[in-house]
């Protein structure tokens, strides 16, 4: 009996994080020189931990090797599968607050996305408005829900009498938002305003608003693994 103890705890295999993958990965990058070694120890991870793959600080990291390698077919890969296993893992969780805490968390992979879209899509013979538009909506959907379009006020909603009486027909309008529901009616401002705020989200993070310099430069995933694991209340210096 206790061999068989003793033969069960051999076989038992501890608790390991995506931690390990990315200092032994950083190891060999950094002290081994060894950066094609450590694209395979991530890969590794990848292979051996599906949960990995929705786990964004892990993927950026990756991502910002690969980017470093110049390897942009397995970039693009590895986003495309990474943000795909975000949108499978949404879809089974039902806790609104651990949702929406998760939607914080995988933000800066979705930005890094359409970043990247609008970065590599622009310089090859991709249609790059198609292809960031169609990214665009999956992250929309992804960070704010599928029936998620009203903007306006920050609702989700069209205003209630009260609000429609703070807002006073005869009273000088404090926005553009607010003189739309007066002029268009509520649904058709709604989407002129989703619209326009949609447009400027994608501007501003693909960096169009700002300096404008769209280069590779720009596609700074170390940065935003910092952003994921900071939603995620962890701080980037504990691995």
């Amino acid at each position: 009996e206790e061999n068989e103890d003793e033969n069960k705890l051999k076989k038992q295999v501890g608790f390991i994080t995506w931690h390990l993958y990315a200092a032994h990965a950083t190891m060999e990058h950094r002290l081994s020189k060894k950066p094609q070694v450590a694209a395979r120890v991530y890969e590794l991870g990848l292979r051996n931990h599906r949960t990995f793959l929705s786990n964004p600080p892990y993927v950026l990291h990756y991502a910002s090797l690969l980017l470093e390698l110049n390897d942009e077919e397995n970039l693009r890969s590895l986003l495309t599968r990474a943000v795909a296993a975000c949108e499978e893992e949404d879809v089974s969780n039902t806790d609104t607050a651990a949702l929406h805490r998760r939607r914080e968390i995988q933000r800066p992979l979705w930005d890094m996305m359409i970043k990247f879209e609008a970065v590599f899509s622009s310089s090859s013979m991709s249609d790059a408005s198609s292809d960031i538009a169609s990214t665009e909506a999956r992250r929309r959907r992804a960070l704010y829900g599928p029936g998620q379009e009203d903007i306006i006020l920050g609702g989700d909603g069209a205003p209630d009498e009260d609000e429609d009486r703070i807002l006073g027909t005869g009273a000088q309008k404090a926005s553009l938002n607010e003189q739309l529901i007066r002029v268009e009616g509520y649904d058709i401002s709604s989407r002129i305003a989703n619209g326009l705020g949609r447009m400027v989200d994608v501007l501003r993070v693909t960096g169009a608003i700002g300096n404008g310099e769209l280069d590779t430069s720009s596609l700074d995933f170390s940065a935003a693994a910092t952003a994921s694991l900071s939603a995620a209340g962890t701080a980037s210096e504990l691995w």
